[in-house]
């Protein structure tokens, strides 16, 4: 798959089986390849940042 290297390719498949539809959706596979941005507001600025959501046991 593009943009995964050996590592992220290695929990993916540790996370999923290697079964996408345990993701539900492309917005999920795309949260949990730590892809997907989301808002980081703190105080009177706000930046965006890439929030990683899967599991770190298979670090």
């Amino acid at each position: 798959m593009p943009g995964f290297g050996q590592r992220l390719g290695a929990e993916f498949i540790a996370a999923t089986g290697g079964d996408v539809a345990a993701l539900g959706s492309a917005d999920r596979l795309a949260a949990f390849a730590g892809l997907a941005p989301a808002p980081r507001d703190s105080g009177g600025s706000a930046a965006i940042s890439a929030v990683r959501s899967g599991s770190t046991d298979a670090c």
